[in-house]
């Protein structure tokens, strides 16, 4: 209400400027971003549930892959360059990713947040695992 005028506004020549056909086109794009606004705030605080259950399963795939890694480090195992440097670029495109859904216009499925947090530990734990063997 403060940024389109209406015509109950009163004041010397405001009544003209409210009959233009901008405002109410404009009226509906402040609309769209502050729905867009609460539909990130939503979407943020679905994610921000999902904290106790992602940090668990991220706390065990990074163990258990820093305990490979011990285990490659000691033995003629392969730590794969390749599967290291994919891996990285995966878990920064989930991140931009997430971050674009937050305000995407689409319906989000309710399973999303649990299957994307154990793709991320599995990707954790590929890039711990095959990090290199001297650091």
């Amino acid at each position: 209400h403060v940024l389109v005028p209406d015509h109950r506004m009163a004041g010397a020549g405001l009544e003209k400027l409210a009959d233009s056909p901008v405002w109410p086109w404009l009226a509906g794009r402040v609309h769209v971003v502050w729905w867009s606004l609460g539909q990130a705030c939503q979407r943020l605080a679905v994610l921000l549930f999902w904290w106790p259950f992602s940090l668990i399963l991220c706390a065990a795939a990074g163990y258990d892959a820093l305990l490979r890694r011990r285990i490659r480090q000691h033995s003629f195992s392969y730590a794969s360059p390749l599967i290291h440097f994919w891996s990285v670029r995966a878990l920064l495109w989930i991140l931009i990713g997430t971050l674009m859904l937050l305000v995407a216009p689409i319906p989000l499925p309710a399973t999303g947040v649990p299957v994307g947090v154990a793709v991320v530990a599995v990707l954790l734990g590929l890039v711990l695992a095959n990090s290199q063997k001297r650091l």
